[in-house]
């Protein structure tokens, strides 16, 4: 399917082969790029959605006059047109996800005509400098309504940027709130007492609750995310080359990492299954079929659960393992360049984030040794 111009007016062309005709022209009767754009993405997804089939019959065009000035485009229109943009440029189910929880968010704050009029900048400020949100939130806000925007402009959907004039919110140096390998054991040792008390009782079937001190190691040795985790199979495993390949990172893209000899020898005592099976299950889980975010969710409210009974800090969750994989490698004198190839940063500004606690911990080492010494 492609939006097409015949003279000054605009088409909609739509092909199949096993189709007759093979192409179908639909007139999306408006010369006006912008209101082209948008029609083209209704009749798009109204056919991936199944509401409407090109060879079946005509378009039914909406009442809305389609020579509407970009001050008065539906904000929704825009959103729906944007996200089927995302989807086609091949963005992660994920990403997909937050972009719409934070444009309908945006669009909670806006008056109720549902317009984009170029008062609107308000509401964009409003909903970034939410004090109710962290700042950490709040830059994520100004970044994807910053993209949705851009976007937006480079269309020709509306006549300019309103975010150009909202400030970018400062960025908070955070530490990153990482796990040692001392402490997960810690942590694991009171796994497994449970799972041998409730076992002795009763209470579990052989198998649970320590099926996942496998899976929290192998977060630390790997610095994989727990929906990569989720996701992760046999037949993405080469135990001879020791290799894993992650089928859908963060940004959507497919990617081969090494596995340390550590996290090598956990797999290997790991009961090997099919290629299409879960490496990381409970006794009764599904193999072969999951939702990785309801995984990650629970593996998250387990982390947490055995963290607070060995006294751990609260700031402490599943993705600490992550920071903890970064850190440990920031401790052993590793560049920031390794640590972003080896967790797969984007920029490498985050991974100087562990060098620069690294040498935090360095300068304490020095204080323990010199700090008694008087000059």
């Amino acid at each position: 399917m492609g939006l097409i111009k015949r003279g000054s007016m605009y088409y909609a062309e739509f092909f199949d082969s096993q189709r007759f005709p093979k192409t179908k022209r639909f007139s999306l009767r408006t010369r006006n790029k912008r209101s082209a754009i948008l029609l083209h993405s209704r009749m798009q997804l109204d056919r991936d959605e199944g509401a409407w089939d090109p060879w079946d019959g005509p378009f039914q065009f909406a009442d809305e006059d389609p020579h509407t000035s970009p001050s008065e485009t539906l904000f929704a229109d825009l959103v729906s047109t944007f996200l089927a943009s995302r989807q086609r440029l091949g963005r992660s189910p994920e990403t997909i996800r937050t972009y719409s929880e934070v444009l309908h968010g945006l669009e909670g704050r806006m008056p109720q005509s549902g317009c984009w009029r170029s008062e609107l900048v308000d509401s964009i400020i409003d909903f970034v400098y939410d004090k109710s949100v962290a700042p950490a939130t709040q830059s994520k806000r100004y970044g994807h309504v910053r993209t949705f925007t851009k976007w937006a402009a480079k269309e020709g959907l509306i006549a300019s940027d309103p975010v150009d004039s909202v400030e970018k919110p400062k960025k908070r140096q955070v530490i990153p709130k990482s796990i040692s390998i001392e402490d997960l054991e810690l942590m694991c040792q009171a796994m497994e007492s449970d799972y041998l008390s409730k076992l002795q009782s009763n209470l579990v079937t052989k198998g649970e609750i320590v099926w996942r001190i496998p899976l929290f190691r192998f977060a630390l040795f790997t610095g994989m995310r727990a929906s990569e985790l989720a996701r992760l199979t046999w037949g993405d495993l080469d135990q001879d080359l020791r290799l894993v390949s992650i089928r859908e990172q963060k940004n959507g893209h497919q990617q081969t990492i090494p596995l340390c000899s550590s996290a090598a020898e956990l797999i290997r005592h790991l009961e090997m299954g099919l290629a299409n099976e879960f490496v990381f299950h409970s006794p009764r889980g599904h193999r072969t079929s999951r939702s990785p975010k309801r995984f990650a969710e629970r593996a998250s409210q387990v982390f947490r659960h055995y963290r607070r009974g060995v006294g751990l800090p609260e700031h402490l969750c599943f993705h600490s393992l992550r920071h903890g994989f970064c850190t440990a490698l920031a401790n052993a004198g590793k560049s920031s360049y390794i640590i972003k190839a080896a967790a797969r940063h984007k920029d490498i500004t985050t991974s100087l984030r562990y060098v620069h606690v690294s040498n935090r911990k360095l300068l304490s080492e020095l204080d323990d040794v010199f700090s008694n010494n008087q000059y």
